[in-house]
């Protein structure tokens, strides 16, 4: 996952090879100044709208590159699962919660997708991401094509239409959300 900090740098030695706690709390030591921890585990915050078929873990994407705060560029690795095996290598796009608290915005998002699903709006939806069951984000098909331009305005309000006629309100309408592909197909 994409992280605004490197952790590793200033986190104190974790047992990261422990099965046995979820969590960290990590403070600063008034008196030493030292940084400590406590370890728990307890069941995290996920998608409970688990719809797609095909559950895909999230340490079998490989990060390409950031696209935006929840948005990453992906490759699927051989450990993917069996669904995906024949798409191992291939450039997805993956958006996924990577604190508890982003959970909202993504289950959000990811019933938008539900009701998309087998219409010919927006990407193909791959698969539902998850992290030791709990589901955390959406796996998409990349969508060909170039941002839309003010030449494809009457597409884009067409398409918003379809969105606002199926109780979908996008919330971030700009060029760049409105992919033109082959054929003026917009997604």
């Amino acid at each position: 996952m994409d992280m605004p900090l490197k952790f590793a740098n200033i986190l104190p030695p974790l047992p990261y090879n422990q099965a046995t706690w979820n969590t960290a709390r990590i403070s600063r030591n008034t008196t030493t100044g030292e940084l400590e921890f406590e370890l728990s585990a307890r069941e995290m915050a996920g998608i409970s709208n688990v719809w797609h078929p095909t559950l895909v873990d999230f340490l079998c994407l490989q990060k390409i590159k950031s696209m935006g705060l929840f948005v990453q560029l992906c490759t699927l690795t051989p450990d993917s699962t069996h669904e995906h095996r024949s798409s191992t290598g291939k450039r997805v796009i993956a958006k996924m919660a990577r604190f508890e608290w982003e959970i909202q915005y993504l289950a959000q998002e990811n019933l938008a997708y539900q009701l998309l699903h087998g219409t010919d709006i927006g990407p193909r939806v791959l698969g539902q991401i998850h992290e030791q069951g709990r589901v955390i984000g959406i796996l998409l098909e990349i969508a060909p094509g170039r941002a839309a331009g003010i030449e494809d305005l009457p597409q884009c309000r067409a398409a918003l239409k379809r969105l606002h006629s199926m109780r979908i309100l996008h919330g971030d309408c700009n060029r760049h959300n409105f992919i033109v592909g082959s054929g003026g197909r917009l997604h």
